[in-house]
């Protein structure tokens, strides 16, 4: 039971080299071993009744009962003990009990707190397997157990460090917590305070405004009938200068006005010569050079066979303004409906007409068209114009310095969706209010249109940072795939503006989104220093 069986051979050789550390044990009999365990705890076995041998001995083979013995609480066993000598004493008081009984019971007792606190066979074979198991372990799991020892006192250090951590962190927040609670009804104060001081100022000025809107009426009241009477007194002088000056007009003679304007011309014609004559002096001496010269020979009408073309709007006549501004006499049911036929053929033939100083329509030859002063308007009958099939080999559009701002764009973009110029390879808006709005009106155009440009030029307008962004994700959503030069000088661009440009155009997939284009003009710009500096490593086809 105790001991290990020898099996084999090599058991043999095995336990006689560590005899003098393990106690091989034979078989024994039943009565052997508890012979062997009255001897080891000094128990006279012949002295002792046959009534002493308990269960406890007798079970105490492999099974459970002595663990069952062993694992019972020992305060229930000595209840149980005190509860015998309880009875035992009620049975004494009852009957009295000689010498030799109380020393035999005595005896009795004294066996059961011994074996009550005895370990049991079952205890001792797990201690003996315990310290077996102890000489045989490696040193190596000894070691890696007291790593792990060591390493479990860190990681409790170190929870125990995170736990003081926490309740420093909590305790600090309860007094964040405490210190802005406290200035949070500080401030409630100072507000209620506010409150109160403002509604004592606001019904002190309140009524110091009733006071004056009182004294206001009656000025008023005073002053209406001040100038009641000064209005009369003045109607009175009016009236009275009125009829001298008429007096004086009917005493002028119209001879001496008309001799005294008579005189008036033959003095500025005079002097209208001499100012000539004397300049014309100076001209030759070489004084001055310019100073009033004549007015320029006629423009002559450009030819409809003509590559180029100066597009200028046509000036209105003053016929037309006046009957711009005459509207019809209504006379009646019939004369109006008259005036409104008459208003509409009016109206239609104007639109007929060509809102410029020549028919568009009959160049079918032009290549470039620059255009005058044309606004917004002009932008509009233009884009008409080539919706319409004028103009077929346009391949260049001139509208610098135009000021067709963003209803202009709009016109434009309009018609790139509807085809007005497919052949469009230079589009110039430099100098035209544009805002960054328009710039993505514009480019929308383009792409629906499908007019694959060559030359963007977006010179001199107000994008700024916003106006720069939009560019570049324009770019990176491949609106400039047949672009070549794209011109964003003097547009006001700041540093993150610039930089969003910069990395569009150095973009990894650059060869995809922009493959032809050679040249991106950023200059006289606003950027930062730091953010050119950034910039210096950029491609020679960038220039800022």
């Amino acid at each position: 039971m105790f001991g290990s069986t020898i099996k084999s051979e090599g058991d043999h050789d095995r336990f006689r080299s560590k005899a003098d550390r393990v106690n091989v044990m034979t078989r024994m009999t039943r009565e052997e071993r508890m012979a062997k365990v009255d001897e080891k705890h000094g128990v006279d076995r012949d002295k002792d009744s046959d009534d002493d041998l308990d269960s406890d001995w007798s079970d105490s083979s492999d099974d459970d009962s002595s663990d069952e013995y062993s694992d019972s609480d020992p305060d229930a066993s000595r209840s149980g003990t005190d509860d015998d000598s309880s009875s035992a004493s009620a049975k004494g008081s009852i009957k009295e009990e000689t010498p030799a009984q109380k020393k035999k019971r005595l005896k009795k007792e004294a066996r059961k707190r011994r074996l009550a606190n005895r370990p049991t066979y079952r205890d001792r074979f797990d201690a003996w397997r315990e310290k077996r198991a102890k000489e045989r372990r490696h040193p190596t799991l000894v070691y890696y157990e007291k790593l792990m020892r060591k390493e479990q006192r860190k990681a409790d250090r170190l929870a125990q460090e995170a736990e003081d951590d926490r309740i420093e962190k909590e305790a600090l927040q309860r007094e964040e917590w405490a210190k802005r609670k406290e200035d949070e009804e500080f401030l409630q104060y100072v507000r209620d305070e506010d409150e109160r001081r403002y509604r004592r100022v606001k019904a002190q000025r309140q009524k110091e405004m009733e006071n004056t809107m009182c004294r206001m009426t009656l000025f008023e009241k005073w002053d209406l009938e001040n100038g009641v009477i000064n209005r009369r007194l003045q109607a009175e002088k009016d009236a009275k200068d009125k009829r001298d000056r008429e007096a004086d007009a009917k005493l002028a003679d119209d001879t001496f006005r008309a001799a005294k304007a008579h005189n008036a011309e033959l003095l500025r014609l005079e002097q209208e010569h001499d100012t000539q004559t004397a300049l014309t002096t100076m001209r030759r001496a070489g004084m001055i050079a310019g100073v009033n010269p004549p007015r320029p020979d006629p423009r002559e009408p450009p030819n409809e066979t003509d590559v180029e073309i100066l597009l200028r709007v046509k000036e209105k006549r003053p016929e037309e303004e006046e009957e711009e501004v005459r509207e019809p006499e209504q006379t009646g049911s019939r004369g109006a409906r008259r005036a409104a036929i008459q208003k509409h053929r009016t109206k239609k033939k104007k639109q007929e007409e060509s809102h410029f100083e020549i028919e568009l329509k009959r160049f079918r030859t032009v290549e470039k068209i620059q255009g005058f002063k044309l606004g917004p308007i002009g932008v509009r009958y233009l884009v008409r114009d080539l919706v319409l099939g004028a103009c077929p080999r346009l391949d260049t559009l001139d509208l610098g310095w135009n000021h067709i701002g963003r209803q202009g764009v709009k016109f434009l973009s309009d018609g790139f969706k509807r085809k007005c110029a497919p052949n469009l390879t230079r589009l110039d808006l430099r100098a035209n209010l544009l805002m960054p709005n328009s710039i993505e009106l514009l480019l929308e155009g383009l792409v629906k249109g499908q007019v694959k440009l060559k030359v963007l030029d977006l010179r001199a307008n107000a994008f700024k940072d916003d106006g720069g962004c939009l560019i570049a994700s324009l770019a990176l959503e491949g609106c400039f795939d047949t672009l070549e030069e794209l011109h964003l000088e003097s547009c006001e661009i700041r540093s993150r503006g610039m930089w969003a440009l910069f990395q569009a155009f150095q973009a990894e997939a650059r060869g995809k989104l922009f493959p032809s284009l050679q040249h991106v003009g950023l200059r006289h710009n606003r950027a930062a220093p730091e953010t050119l500096r950034r910039m210096k490593n950029c491609p020679p086809w960038i220039a800022f």
